[in-house]
């Protein structure tokens, strides 16, 4: 049951980015049923933070991290955090709100690296590309 409730909120988080009103609405018949926020899903590996801050959805972060006390710090199965996921996709919004929220800048994921080695990367690349 909670797969199938988890992988709604994800189309939401997907579909309606700029709007979580709904996604808010799923959560709370979610949480209604016994469902954790930092649940990891059996199909992706994920949690609900994870999807947000992997679709640069920064409203919908904050929603999970400030209405639904989502730890900035879980890991899905490769080990890798929200705060990594937001900083490969250059999202400075979702950044900084995981970071306000206390996410560890300093956690090396097995897939991705650190939140730092990946900045340092994007930047060097930005670098490259506007030459």
């Amino acid at each position: 049951m909670h797969e199938i409730l988890y992988l709604r909120a994800c189309r939401d988080i997907l579909t309606k980015r700029d709007s979580p009103k709904a996604l808010h609405k799923l959560i709370q018949k979610l949480l209604g049923k016994e469902f954790q926020p930092n649940y990891i899903s059996h199909s992706d590996n994920s949690s609900l933070i994870h999807v947000a801050a992997r679709e640069k959805c920064t409203k919908c972060v904050n929603l999970l991290l400030t209405d639904y006390s989502a730890d900035p710090n879980v890991l899905d199965g490769r080990g890798t955090s929200p705060l990594i996921y937001s900083v490969c996709k250059a999202d400075a919004n979702t950044t900084a709100v995981l970071l306000r929220a206390g996410a560890n800048t300093s956690h090396v994921s097995r897939w991705k690296g650190s939140p730092s080695m990946n900045a340092l990367q994007h930047a060097t690349h930005l670098q490259h590309t506007a030459v």
